[in-house]
C-alpha cells in the first residue's frame, strides 16, 4: 500500500498519467468490460469513496492483492477482532478499520474517483488511485421481522388453545365425577 501518484500538472485541463511499476495497480482500466457497464457499476455502488493519503491512510493497510475482491478484503478483515470497517483503494488494495477509525472521512470524493476494477473481479469496484471504498462490517442489530413476529404470534396462539382444550377437558371431566358421585 505504498504506491505514490504524483500529478505535476496545475492545468486542470491535462490528465495525468501515473507512473507505476509493474508491482503496482495497473486496475485503472475496465479490463474488458465497457464503459456504460463500469458506469452502471459506479452509480450502483452503495459504498462511500472517501480520500487517502499517502503521508496519513485513513485505515490501516492490510496488503496488496493480486487476486482481489470485495470479499476476500471482508474475509481478511474479519479475522481481525477489531475490523469493524473495510477498504478497498486501486484495484489491488485491502485496508482495515478499526472503531476510532471508521466513520471519520475528512473527505468523501464523488463515486466516480472510485473507479478500479478489483484486480480477481473486474465486474467490483475496489477504489481508486489514493480513493477508498469503504463499507461497514459490523453485523447489524437483531431484529424481528414481520415474518418471526407472525410466528411468534401462531405458536403462541397455538399454546393457549392446546391449554383450553386441556382446561376444559378436566372440567369437564372433574364435573362427570361430581355427577356420579
Amino acid at each position: 500500500c505504498t504506491a505514490n501518484y504524483n500529478c505535476t500538472s496545475n492545468d486542470t485541463n491535462v490528465v495525468c498519467i501515473f507512473k507505476i511499476s509493474s508491482t503496482e495497480s495497473h486496475y485503472l482500466l475496465n479490463q474488458g468490460i465497457d464503459t456504460k457497464t463500469k458506469l452502471n457499476i459506479i452509480s450502483n455502488n452503495n459504498m462511500s469513496c472517501v480520500q487517502d493519503y499517502h503521508d496519513s491512510r485513513v485505515l490501516s493497510c492490510n496488503g496488496e492483492y493480486s487476486n482481489l475482491t470485495i470479499d476476500s478484503c471482508i474475509s481478511i478483515c474479519k479475522k481481525k477482532s477489531d475490523s469493524v470497517c473495510v477498504g478497498v483503494e486501486d484495484g489491488t488494495q485491502c485496508f482495515c478499520g478499526n472503531a476510532s477509525q471508521c466513520n471519520k472521512w475528512n473527505v468523501i470524493l464523488d463515486r466516480s474517483e472510485c473507479s478500479s476494477s478489483c484486480a480477481n473481479h473486474n465486474l467490483q469496484i475496489c477504489g481508486g488511485p489514493w480513493a477508498l471504498n469503504v463499507v461497514d462490517i459490523t453485523p447489524p442489530e437483531p431484529r424481528f421481522t414481520t415474518l418471526s413476529i407472525i410466528i411468534i404470534m401462531v405458536v403462541g396462539f397455538v399454546i393457549i388453545c392446546v391449554g383450553a382444550v386441556i382446561y376444559f377437558y378436566w372440567k369437564r371431566r372433574n364435573r362427570t365425577e361430581t355427577f356420579s358421585a
